[in-house]
């Protein structure tokens, strides 16, 4: 948060409270302040990739994975601004799952991975949470029955939240094998299924299961052909895709 202090947050769907913000400080080596943020996000914390928290100029921004919902706090913990949307047909984790998946020891990650893969895939996620500058947040949204990956993009200001961006996303690549890949419409999905990081002029996409060096050119049907042909006589490798972007202006 700033040369003095450390943040740490603790997710453990076995303990109660499940989440915790902890503030450190470094030359006395001490914890300073402490919060319990309600949170539905501790079972998915299991599965990568995803990102629920993010700082920048003393805000934390904290989300939930599971639901449409986040929350700013100051350097002091306190919070300062919450949102929460119920959106449309949102279908989160059922409860008989979760329930089930909080009995297993939080050391058995395999078996709470095995239980919770089940509903996984067909779950609604807020995926990556980001604060890009010191006044907007991104939101990368998974809904799964849409087969659809967007951007949502809020402002903050002195008259409080704004949506100044709605479902920014990737058009149709799911459903278009002939549609060409080029610089302008690289499918939005690679920030799904990578590590990202929206910083205020860029988007950084990280893959370890690269496959293809250069999409750009290719139709999505010879795309996925060509990364089932390669993985046959290939390992993955390392990938960076940047993105440019005006989120903020």
């Amino acid at each position: 948060m700033n040369d003095s202090t450390l943040v740490f947050i603790q997710n453990d769907h076995s303990s109660k409270p499940k989440t915790a913000i902890y503030l450190y400080n470094i030359p006395t080596k001490q914890i300073t302040n402490e919060i319990f943020p309600r949170s539905n996000t501790t079972l998915l914390s299991y599965f990568k990739p995803g990102k629920f928290y993010d700082i920048k100029k003393n805000k934390i921004l904290w989300a939930n994975r599971n639901k449409y919902s986040f929350s700013l706090f100051d350097e002091n913990l306190t919070e300062t601004t919450t949102l929460s949307r119920t959106s449309d047909n949102w279908k989160s984790l059922s409860d008989k799952i979760k329930k089930k998946a909080s009995k297993i020891k939080r050391t058995n990650a395999p078996e709470i991975i095995h239980c919770i893969e089940k509903e996984f895939g067909k779950t609604d996620q807020l995926r990556f949470a980001h604060s890009i500058d010191s006044n907007h947040i991104a939101l990368v949204i998974h809904r799964a029955n849409e087969n659809m990956v967007y951007i949502d993009v809020w402002h903050q200001d002195n008259n409080g939240l704004k949506e100044k961006y709605k479902k920014l996303y990737d058009d149709g690549f799911a459903f278009n094998p002939g549609k060409v890949i080029h610089r302008n419409n690289i499918p939005l999905g690679y920030l799904a299924e990578n590590d990202v990081y929206i910083l205020k002029n860029k988007a950084v996409s990280v893959s370890k299961r690269g496959t293809i060096k250069n999409p750009i050119g290719l139709e999505v049907k010879d795309y996925f052909l060509q990364n089932d042909n390669y993985l046959k006589t290939n390992d993955y490798f390392t990938q960076v895709i940047i993105y440019s972007h005006s989120l903020t202006d």
